[in-house]
């Protein structure tokens, strides 16, 4: 992801390497794959968890995440 996700979002928008609980020490070592974060957070705002009721996504990240999710099907099937 690493080779395309910047010219999605920018360069300062790559994402971060940050292991996700027990889906990457359980799932990765067993699979190939990864974790990709949006920066869905509402500006200014609160960030309340988000598996909470409270939970607000900020819609304006959504078309990199589409775009991001084509790029690596795109790329998986193009055999890369």
């Amino acid at each position: 992801m690493r080779g395309f996700y910047p010219s999605l979002v920018g360069a300062g928008g790559a994402p971060a390497v940050v292991p996700s609980g027990a889906m990457a020490t359980y799932v990765l070592p067993r699979v190939p794959g990864a974790f990709a974060f949006l920066a869905t957070r509402p500006a200014g705002g609160p960030a309340p968890p988000n598996h909470s009721n409270r939970l607000l996504v900020n819609e304006d990240a959504l078309p990199a995440g589409v775009a991001m999710h084509v790029a690596v099907a795109l790329d998986f099937l193009n055999g890369h």
